[in-house]
């Protein structure tokens, strides 16, 4: 849960965007630790099939709150690239429906 004390220092923005991925996991087993590397250990290989965002305007009659859905067509495909490439093409739409500079 995310709480506020201080309201007085929050800055009220036009629009906010939800994302969140989902992954599939698959065991890493030739990981060793070594002492000159860092402390993390790394046992798991996460590979997003997909993402989901949503796009929320302060005003839902200015902007109607929008769902983004991809899910992938191959195993290839680099969900992260497809996700920012989506975010950019939503701010540039929103920018150029709404003229801010």
């Amino acid at each position: 849960m995310l709480s506020f004390k201080t309201y007085n220092h929050s800055v009220r923005v036009p629009f906010v965007i939800y994302a969140d991925f989902e992954c599939f996991t698959e065991n890493i087993s030739s990981c060793q630790l070594g002492e000159e590397n860092s402390f993390t250990q790394q046992y798991q290989k996460h590979t997003p099939p997909g993402y989901c965002c949503m796009i929320e305007c302060y005003d839902n009659d200015l902007f109607e709150p929008k769902i983004v859905r991809y899910t992938a067509k191959s195993e290839d495909e680099d969900i992260g690239e497809k996700f920012v490439n989506s975010i950019k093409m939503a701010i540039k739409y929103m920018y150029s429906k709404f003229h801010y500079n």
